[in-house]
């Protein structure tokens, strides 16, 4: 039997899964330049994030790749890109 704390708990996460902030930390984009430095221009729409740093198996970032990136405390990191066929 679930207690007030449990159906609290499950309305708050409830609430938070269906509201969409998780998914505002994380874009879809277009690398629109690729630094010497590792990092990656993203445009995403009138947007633009600049020096986005790359995980590691993301090694052959090219102008025109379709990204994810995600918002951390540090700062964009680019996931990656989508595989096309």
């Amino acid at each position: 039997m679930a207690t007030n704390l449990d159906k609290l708990i499950g309305a708050i996460v409830r609430t938070i899964r269906s509201s969409g902030v998780l998914e505002e930390n994380t874009r879809s984009g277009t690398v629109s330049a690729v630094g010497s430095d590792g990092t990656v221009t993203v445009t995403r729409g009138d947007s633009v994030y600049p020096r986005v740093r790359r995980l590691s198996g993301y090694t052959a970032p090219k102008v025109g790749d379709q990204v994810m990136i995600q918002k951390t405390s540090a700062g964009w990191i680019c996931l990656g890109a989508w595989l096309t066929a």
